[in-house]
Protein backbone atom coordinates (compact mmCIF):
# COMPACT_ATOMS: atom_id res chain seq x y z
CA UNK A 1 0.00 0.00 0.00
CA UNK A 2 1.09 3.64 -0.61
CA UNK A 3 -0.25 6.66 0.47
CA UNK A 4 0.06 10.14 -1.27
CA UNK A 5 -0.89 13.97 -0.38
CA UNK A 6 -0.18 17.31 -1.32
CA UNK A 7 -1.20 20.53 -1.31
CA UNK A 8 -0.76 24.15 -2.87
CA UNK A 9 0.77 25.74 0.74
CA UNK A 10 2.85 23.59 3.09
CA UNK A 11 0.89 22.34 5.85
CA UNK A 12 3.65 21.30 7.69
CA UNK A 13 1.87 19.13 10.45
CA UNK A 14 -0.05 16.92 8.42
CA UNK A 15 2.99 16.23 6.19
CA UNK A 16 4.67 14.77 9.30
CA UNK A 17 1.64 12.88 10.73
CA UNK A 18 1.33 11.02 7.34
CA UNK A 19 4.94 10.04 7.35
CA UNK A 20 5.18 8.85 10.73
CA UNK A 21 1.93 6.83 9.82
CA UNK A 22 3.71 5.47 6.77
CA UNK A 23 7.00 4.60 8.45
CA UNK A 24 5.73 2.74 11.19
CA UNK A 25 3.42 0.62 8.74
CA UNK A 26 6.55 0.01 6.21
CA UNK A 27 4.28 2.16 3.75
CA UNK A 28 5.62 4.03 0.98
CA UNK A 29 4.73 7.65 1.25
CA UNK A 30 5.26 10.16 -1.53
CA UNK A 31 4.61 14.19 -0.54
CA UNK A 32 3.73 16.46 -3.64
CA UNK A 33 4.58 19.67 -3.00
CA UNK A 34 5.07 21.01 -6.75
CA UNK A 35 4.33 24.74 -7.58
CA UNK A 36 1.89 24.57 -10.31
CA UNK A 37 0.02 27.02 -12.66
CA UNK A 38 -3.33 25.99 -11.52
CA UNK A 39 -6.89 26.61 -12.78
CA UNK A 40 -8.17 26.13 -9.42
CA UNK A 41 -6.89 25.24 -6.04
CA UNK A 42 -8.28 21.76 -6.29
CA UNK A 43 -6.74 20.23 -8.89
CA UNK A 44 -3.54 20.01 -7.06
CA UNK A 45 -4.65 16.64 -6.48
CA UNK A 46 -5.44 14.95 -9.55
CA UNK A 47 -1.98 16.62 -10.98
CA UNK A 48 -0.41 14.59 -8.41
CA UNK A 49 -2.04 11.53 -9.04
CA UNK A 50 -1.64 12.10 -12.66
CA UNK A 51 2.03 12.58 -12.54
CA UNK A 52 2.34 9.42 -10.44
CA UNK A 53 4.46 6.85 -12.67
CA UNK A 54 2.06 3.88 -13.76
CA UNK A 55 2.73 0.85 -11.39
CA UNK A 56 -0.39 -1.01 -11.44
CA UNK A 57 -1.07 -0.36 -7.29
CA UNK A 58 -3.02 0.82 -4.46
CA UNK A 59 -2.81 4.59 -3.80
CA UNK A 60 -4.34 6.27 -0.67
CA UNK A 61 -4.89 9.94 -1.20
CA UNK A 62 -4.65 12.30 2.21
CA UNK A 63 -5.72 15.67 2.26
CA UNK A 64 -3.22 17.94 3.88
CA UNK A 65 -6.55 18.95 6.46
CA UNK A 66 -7.09 15.09 7.20
CA UNK A 67 -4.47 13.31 10.02
CA UNK A 68 -4.32 10.06 11.52
CA UNK A 69 -5.33 9.38 14.61
CA UNK A 70 -5.18 5.72 15.00
CA UNK A 71 -1.54 4.66 14.50
CA UNK A 72 -2.14 0.75 15.76
CA UNK A 73 -4.76 0.02 12.66
CA UNK A 74 -3.15 -0.50 9.24
CA UNK A 75 -5.15 -0.21 6.28
CA UNK A 76 -5.14 -3.66 5.46
CA UNK A 77 -7.41 -3.89 8.86
CA UNK A 78 -9.91 -1.28 7.37
CA UNK A 79 -11.58 -4.46 5.89
CA UNK A 80 -12.07 -3.00 2.12
CA UNK A 81 -13.62 -4.53 -1.27
CA UNK A 82 -10.02 -3.64 -3.07
CA UNK A 83 -10.19 -6.49 -5.02
CA UNK A 84 -11.81 -6.55 -7.95
CA UNK A 85 -12.14 -2.66 -7.89
CA UNK A 86 -10.03 0.61 -9.20
CA UNK A 87 -11.52 3.37 -6.17
CA UNK A 88 -12.79 3.50 -2.79
CA UNK A 89 -14.07 6.16 -1.48
CA UNK A 90 -15.94 7.39 1.75
CA UNK A 91 -19.11 8.90 2.01
CA UNK A 92 -19.91 12.28 3.93
CA UNK A 93 -21.21 11.98 7.12
CA UNK A 94 -24.33 14.85 7.75
CA UNK A 95 -22.22 18.20 9.02
CA UNK A 96 -22.91 19.82 12.31
CA UNK A 97 -24.13 22.68 9.82
CA UNK A 98 -26.21 19.90 7.88
CA UNK A 99 -24.66 19.85 5.03
CA UNK A 100 -23.74 16.24 3.00
CA UNK A 101 -22.14 14.94 0.20
CA UNK A 102 -22.33 12.16 -2.32
CA UNK A 103 -18.73 11.06 -1.81
CA UNK A 104 -15.56 12.84 0.02
CA UNK A 105 -12.40 13.13 -2.31
CA UNK A 106 -10.41 14.09 0.55
CA UNK A 107 -9.52 10.36 0.92
CA UNK A 108 -10.06 7.90 -0.93
CA UNK A 109 -8.42 4.94 -2.38
CA UNK A 110 -7.35 4.32 -6.29
CA UNK A 111 -5.57 1.58 -8.05
CA UNK A 112 -2.73 3.86 -10.45
CA UNK A 113 -3.23 2.34 -14.07
CA UNK A 114 -4.16 3.50 -17.19
CA UNK A 115 -7.87 3.61 -16.30
CA UNK A 116 -7.79 5.45 -13.63
CA UNK A 117 -5.24 8.10 -15.71
CA UNK A 118 -7.85 8.38 -17.53
CA UNK A 119 -10.73 8.94 -15.76
CA UNK A 120 -8.60 11.62 -13.53
CA UNK A 121 -8.05 13.02 -17.18
CA UNK A 122 -11.47 13.62 -17.68
CA UNK A 123 -12.09 15.25 -14.03
CA UNK A 124 -8.91 17.99 -14.76
CA UNK A 125 -10.58 18.96 -17.79
CA UNK A 126 -14.22 18.60 -17.07
CA UNK A 127 -15.63 22.51 -17.14
CA UNK A 128 -16.89 23.07 -13.69
CA UNK A 129 -19.95 24.76 -15.30
CA UNK A 130 -21.05 22.03 -16.93
CA UNK A 131 -21.14 19.67 -13.70
CA UNK A 132 -23.34 22.86 -11.81
CA UNK A 133 -25.30 22.63 -14.33
CA UNK A 134 -26.06 19.05 -13.71
CA UNK A 135 -25.92 19.12 -10.32
CA UNK A 136 -28.94 17.91 -8.51
CA UNK A 137 -28.60 18.50 -4.82
CA UNK A 138 -31.10 16.20 -3.60
CA UNK A 139 -29.59 13.42 -5.24
CA UNK A 140 -25.31 14.34 -4.78
CA UNK A 141 -25.38 16.76 -1.84
CA UNK A 142 -23.45 20.00 -1.08
CA UNK A 143 -21.93 21.33 -4.34
CA UNK A 144 -18.49 22.56 -3.64
CA UNK A 145 -17.40 23.78 -6.93
CA UNK A 146 -13.98 21.92 -7.11
CA UNK A 147 -12.57 18.32 -7.81
CA UNK A 148 -15.32 16.89 -6.00
CA UNK A 149 -18.07 17.28 -7.99
CA UNK A 150 -16.03 16.32 -11.09
CA UNK A 151 -15.41 13.32 -10.54
CA UNK A 152 -18.53 12.57 -9.04
CA UNK A 153 -19.84 13.40 -12.73
CA UNK A 154 -17.12 11.68 -14.81
CA UNK A 155 -18.26 8.31 -11.98
CA UNK A 156 -21.87 8.86 -12.99
CA UNK A 157 -20.84 9.01 -16.44
CA UNK A 158 -18.53 6.04 -16.81
CA UNK A 159 -20.72 2.84 -15.98
CA UNK A 160 -17.52 0.93 -16.19
CA UNK A 161 -15.45 2.82 -13.58
CA UNK A 162 -18.75 3.01 -11.82
CA UNK A 163 -18.84 -0.66 -10.77
CA UNK A 164 -15.63 -0.82 -10.05
CA UNK A 165 -15.91 2.10 -7.58
CA UNK A 166 -17.49 1.12 -4.03
CA UNK A 167 -18.50 4.08 -1.54
CA UNK A 168 -18.17 2.64 2.04
CA UNK A 169 -19.19 4.40 5.50
CA UNK A 170 -18.08 7.50 6.52
CA UNK A 171 -16.98 5.87 9.51
CA UNK A 172 -14.28 4.19 8.38
CA UNK A 173 -11.76 6.81 6.80
CA UNK A 174 -13.84 9.84 6.82
CA UNK A 175 -14.63 11.18 10.40
CA UNK A 176 -14.55 14.56 11.62
CA UNK A 177 -13.37 16.18 14.93
CA UNK A 178 -17.09 15.84 16.82
CA UNK A 179 -17.21 11.92 16.35
CA UNK A 180 -14.03 11.84 18.46
CA UNK A 181 -13.93 11.60 22.63
CA UNK A 182 -10.27 10.15 22.40
CA UNK A 183 -7.92 10.50 19.47
CA UNK A 184 -7.75 6.46 19.03
CA UNK A 185 -11.99 6.83 18.91
CA UNK A 186 -11.32 6.59 14.98
CA UNK A 187 -8.95 5.84 11.98
CA UNK A 188 -8.75 9.46 10.85
CA UNK A 189 -10.19 13.08 11.67
CA UNK A 190 -10.65 15.18 8.40
CA UNK A 191 -11.64 18.90 8.94
CA UNK A 192 -13.91 18.60 6.34
CA UNK A 193 -16.79 21.61 6.70
CA UNK A 194 -15.54 22.93 10.15
CA UNK A 195 -15.44 26.53 9.31
CA UNK A 196 -11.51 27.88 9.93
CA UNK A 197 -9.45 24.64 9.72
CA UNK A 198 -6.10 25.92 11.76
CA UNK A 199 -8.35 27.08 14.99
CA UNK A 200 -10.13 23.77 14.46
CA UNK A 201 -7.04 21.84 14.52
CA UNK A 202 -5.75 23.56 17.39
CA UNK A 203 -8.71 22.62 19.48
CA UNK A 204 -8.63 19.21 18.35
CA UNK A 205 -4.90 18.89 19.58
Amino acid sequence: MNILSGCNKLRFYSQVNHQIYADIHDYKYLYDGKKRNLKSKFDHKIHAILDLPLDNKWWFWIDDDAFFTNFDKKIEHLDLPFDNNLMIYARSPINLNEKWTYLSSGNFFFRNNAQIKDFFNKVLTRDIEEVRDWWDESKFGTFTNGDQDRIVYELIADKDIQEKTKITSYEIFNTRPYHFIQSSDCYLVHFAGVGEKNTAIEKFK
